[in-house]
């Protein structure tokens, strides 16, 4: 894995919290294009914080 205290914290939730689904924010200048099936970025801070997801 990176050498990385993001990455290293990341993993660690991860690892401590199987059942939760990793959700990564990204800018929307980033993806705004549709034209790339993806993109690289960098791990920013990670956290466990609560979200509401409609299925609509």
């Amino acid at each position: 894995m990176v050498n990385n205290k993001n990455a290293k914290v990341l993993a660690q939730l991860m690892s401590d919290n199987p059942e939760l689904k990793v959700v990564a924010k990204v800018d929307e200048e980033i993806v705004a294009d549709d034209g790339h099936s993806w993109w690289l970025g960098a791990v920013g801070n990670a956290e466990i914080t609560s979200m509401y997801i409609d299925d609509e």
